[in-house]
Parts: C-alpha cells; structure tokens; sequence
C-alpha cells in the first residue's frame, strides 16, 4: 500500500519506477561466448550454424531435407535468434523468408524483436517488421513492448520504424511507465519530444497519477538546462497545459530528495 502523505507517496512512486526503469532486459543476453552446439545438435545444428555463416545453399539444402527453421534449441534458443545474435544478416533474412517466427521468447524472456529494437543497425530491426514481426510484442518480465527497447537503443531510426508499423504509443509496462515516460526517466528528452510529436498521449497516468508532466518539469541538477527539456515543456505549453501544479509537486520531490540526502550523508558522516 502506498504511503499517504503526498511527497513520500510521489517519492515512492518515482523510485520504483526508476528501479524498474534501470533493470536488464533479459537475465539470459547474449554474452559473446555462445557456441551453436551449446544449444543445438543434428541437421538442427547445421542449419544454425550455416545461418550464422550466411551459407544459404547449404540452408536451403538442409530445409529441403526437412530441417525445421523454427526449431526449438536448448532454452528455448531459434535459428533465428542465433542468426541475429551472429550479425549475419544474410542468414537472418533467409530464415524469415522461409517462415521463422520473430515473435516466440529464448532463454525465458529474451526475443528476436527485442533485440532488433536495441540494434545499432536499424535495418535488422526493418527486416523484421517486413516479415510478421510484431511491433507490440510484450516483454513477459517486464511488461514492455519493442518501443522501450527502442528508446533505450538511443537510434532513432529504430523509433521511426516501429512508430511507422503502427506500434502502441502509450502502452504500459508493468510499472505502469510509457515508452515517453521511461524516455524522461533515463532523460532522454529527445526521444521524448519525439513521441510528443508523434502523438503520444501526455495525460496517461502511472502509479499514484504520474504523469509525463511531472517527468518534464522536474529541475534536476542533471537536466535543468537541457534544452531538449525545455523543448518538452515549451510543447506541453504550447497545447495549453497548465504546468505549475507539476512544478510544485516536483518541488517537493526535489526537497524531500534532499532531505534523505542530508540525513544519509549525516548518518554517514559525510555531512560537509
């Protein structure tokens, strides 16, 4: 249950969501150290390395033998999600052509969107979506969808194309954040003013009535000056948003911050 007095309440809310906000994606990621034997074996085995290798004669031999383009490795590991893993793009886009599914979930949690989401390379991510992948897939851990993965790729070309394929602006995660709202929190603000401009909803409220204003608004030394912020507020502004019951609360956010970083660094010792 949440407390009721109003700054420890926001305080509350603002920390779980940050703690949310900073948690991995997905504890199986790739490593590095993958070996295709460490989850595959038979014809299943060469089909996935072949991919890795981009060796489509050699897949297109095995397929035709009956190899299985969605067969299910050790953990739940794809072919496909191998082949995306090894940055072989010619074997990734052959699998998809040959029906892969980039919508199923390896080592728990993990997904051929997701990562194509977090890409430096938008066009694995285009690829993708052009051969059934679904823009609003929902992380099973954490509630979010390819558009967060998105946002923390920093690319916006990755914004671009799942925006485009008609992904969900406003959808919550399991802290109840937006894609905007984790934008702020990590303060992204470019990625904010991004999806403000793409008709991401500013009114959605998360826990105890959160909302993208009060993201926007706060003054933290780290972002007081930042002109993407400013931008935000100019635009929240500009649509007729009355802003200052947002600054006042995040005002008293900002004391009660200072005030727990007072009496740690007292209790401490570290008081200058």
């Amino acid at each position: 249950m949440w407390i009721h007095d109003t700054n420890a309440s926001f305080l509350s809310c603002l920390l779980l969501i940050l703690a949310c906000s900073f948690s991995l994606p997905g504890c199986g990621s790739p490593t590095g150290k993958w070996k295709a034997s460490d989850f595959f074996s038979g014809t299943s085995l060469e089909l996935v390395e072949a991919a890795a290798a981009g060796d489509v004669d050699t897949m297109d031999q095995l397929v035709s033998q009956g190899a299985d383009v969605n067969a299910a490795g050790q953990q739940g590991m794809t072919p496909l999600f191998f082949a995306l893993w090894a940055r072989n793009k010619k074997g990734f886009t052959w699998l998809l052509e040959h029906g892969a599914d980039p919508n199923v979930f390896v080592l728990e949690e993990d997904s051929v969107m997701e990562i194509a989401s977090l890409h430096p390379d938008p066009e694995y991510l285009e690829i993708v979506l052009d051969h059934g992948g679904d823009p609003d897939l929902v992380h099973p851990r954490l509630g979010r969808t390819p558009l967060f993965f998105a946002v923390d790729s920093r690319h916006k070309e990755n914004l671009d194309l799942l925006i485009e394929a008609g992904a969900d602006l406003d959808h919550q995660d399991r802290a109840r954040c937006t894609p905007m709202m984790h934008a702020a929190l990590l303060c992204l603000f470019d990625s904010v003013n991004y999806l403000l401009e793409a008709g991401a909803d500013y009114t959605v409220k998360g826990v105890n009535d959160l909302t993208i204003m009060d993201l926007v608004v706060g003054e933290s030394r780290s972002a007081a000056n930042n002109p993407e912020r400013l931008k935000a507020v100019a635009f929240l502004e500009k649509k007729g948003v009355n802003l200052e019951p947002h600054r006042e609360r995040a005002r008293k956010v900002q004391e009660t911050q200072d005030r727990i970083g007072r009496e740690i660094r007292r209790q401490t010792g570290r008081e200058p």
